[in-house]
């Protein structure tokens, strides 16, 4: 993550030739790609803790929002 944000710092804040711009897009797109998937793999394993009526607690599997599961996948990394 810390070297995919360098990444779009550089490229947000530097003129560099167009090249060497599309070259630290793509490895932008490799880092952000493998941020999602460690980020899936993460929720995957995660388990919400939920207190009953009678003070015990049960365990069930993280579910993501379905607003959150129905977004459309963020292929491209922005620049502002």
């Amino acid at each position: 993550m810390t070297e995919l944000e360098s990444l779009v710092q550089e490229m947000d804040e530097a003129q560099i030739p167009l090249e060497t711009l599309l070259e630290k897009f793509t490895r932008g797109k490799t880092l952000l790609n493998f941020c999602q998937s460690r980020l899936d793999q993460a929720q995957q394993c995660v388990e919400m803790v939920s207190a009953q009526a009678d003070g015990s607690a049960t365990t069930q599997p993280f579910a993501v929002p379905a607003s959150v599961g129905n977004a459309p996948p963020q292929d491209d990394i922005r620049l502002s």
